[in-house]
C-alpha cells in the first residue's frame, strides 16, 4: 500500500540524503492511502518498482493537497 504524508509545520532536515521532515508539536498531520498494489510471483520486480514509485509519488501528492484544503472542504 502506498503511503503519502504532509505536515503543516515542519523541520526538513536538508543536509540529509531524504530531506527528512519532522512534524512540529501540535502541527496537522495527513497521511494519505493508496489503492494497494500486488506483484504476481514471476512478475518483472524493475517495472512493479516503478509502478509503486509512481503511486508514492501521487499519493504524497493527494496528502499535500489534503493539508492545503481548509477543513471544511476535505472529506
Amino acid at each position: 500500500v502506498p503511503v503519502g504524508s504532509a505536515f503543516a509545520h515542519k523541520w526538513i532536515l536538508e543536509k540529509a540524503w531524504d530531506r527528512y521532515q519532522i512534524p512540529k508539536p501540535f502541527s496537522k498531520v495527513v497521511f494519505y492511502l493508496g489503492a494497494p498494489l500486488f506483484v504476481e510471483p514471476g512478475a518483472d520486480l524493475n517495472r512493479a518498482n516503478q509502478q509503486l514509485e509512481v503511486a508514492i509519488h501521487a499519493a504524497e501528492a493527494e496528502a499535500v493537497n489534503l493539508i492545503r484544503q481548509p477543513r471544511e472542504e476535505r472529506s
